[in-house]
């Protein structure tokens, strides 16, 4: 069956980005060349995309933007199955000084040092490791955010997700948001830590591969 086309002025009206937004996102390789077909119309020469499939890529460039540098995202939309690394051993974990060996030894004690670890489960160990180096969380809070982020690993990242980390009257809160769709919180409710699951992705691969963790 015909893939439904959606034309380039539709495509601005719907996802409410500007023409200079999509011809930007195009220069930087987040909207691919080969996507904009050329049609005979007519009023001539119109350019029109696969709606199904643009409509998901500027939904999701638009989630991340505010979290992630269009660069970055050139690694997120890669297709290449290098783009993160699929494991990492607990000895390269605690070597690369992606996680330190307390959070280790608290959320990863089933792991022998030989054993590899879903690059997805490493990336939700240093999300809780950097939250407690910052002191926004207490190890009890850690295991919260543990217990409530892991099911959904799988899907954020490859459709990406916002994590949320709150308190109300002391009381925490930890909320997963999967795109398309924003949180709205009681304006009681303080945001502690929000991150973009792409971004933490792209963190964790430039340290696994020989970057600087910040202290």
């Amino acid at each position: 069956m015909e893939q439904e086309l959606i034309s380039k002025k539709d495509l601005l009206i719907k996802t409410g980005i500007s023409y200079g937004q999509l011809y930007r996102w195009k220069r930087k390789k987040l909207i691919p060349e080969e996507w904009f077909i050329r049609k005979s119309t007519f009023t001539g020469q119109e350019t029109f995309f696969l709606k199904e499939e643009v409509l998901e890529r500027v939904e999701r460039i638009k989630s991340m933007k505010d979290d992630v540098s269009l660069d970055d995202m050139v690694t997120v939309f890669d297709k290449k199955p290098d783009s993160f690394p699929a494991y990492l051993t607990k000895e390269d974990i605690l070597k690369r000084n992606i996680v330190s060996s307390v959070v280790i030894e608290q959320f990863a004690k089933k792991f022998t040092l030989e054993d590899r670890i879903s690059f997805d489960l490493v990336c939700l160990y240093y999300l809780i490791d950097k939250m407690l180096r910052e002191g926004k969380i207490s190890r009890s809070e850690g295991e919260l955010i543990y217990q409530t982020v892991e099911p959904y690993l799988q899907h954020v990242h490859q459709k990406d997700g916002v994590f949320y980390f709150t308190r109300k009257m002391g009381v925490p809160v930890v909320t997963v948001v999967s795109p398309p769709g924003d949180a709205h919180f009681d304006p009681e409710v303080g945001i502690i830590e929000k991150y973009s699951f792409h971004k933490l992705f792209i963190e964790v691969k430039e340290i696994s591969q020989g970057g600087k963790k910040d202290e």
